[in-house]
């Protein structure tokens, strides 16, 4: 057994076109929308937040990567830098709303996930 089996099934959810990770949902008085964002990925979520992928160092990791760079540096991670990488997008959406629809869309999550099936091999 994979040891990240369960989130690595997750990977045909991202690989999915026509896959929305979220809506826009407006306030009543439509002056400001929030995400509401589907049970899978929140399931998603969950699922990274229960694994040992979210590290509290993450910042520290980062600090030695161009803020452009993360995205790129996904393909040839190894296992430590990854997890800074996910802990950065997963803990993003605390600080911006709509965070996670961004990676969704820019298939951030889909990558981290590919990478992390090949170190699991």
């Amino acid at each position: 057994m994979v040891k990240y089996e369960k989130l690595i099934n997750y990977i045909s959810y991202f690989e999915n076109d026509l896959v929305e990770c979220c809506s826009w949902t407006s306030t009543s008085k439509g002056q400001f929308a929030y995400p509401d964002y589907e049970e899978v990925f929140l399931n998603f979520i969950d699922e990274c937040n229960s694994t040992d992928l979210i590290v509290h160092d993450y910042f520290e990791v980062l600090k030695e990567i161009d803020r452009e760079d993360y995205e790129k540096k996904i393909a040839e991670a190894d296992l430590h830098v990854l997890k800074a990488v996910l802990t950065h997008y997963i803990r993003a959406e605390r600080f911006s709303e709509g965070s996670w629809d961004y990676a969704c869309k820019r298939g951030i999550f889909l990558k981290i996930l590919y990478r992390l099936k090949e170190l699991n091999a």
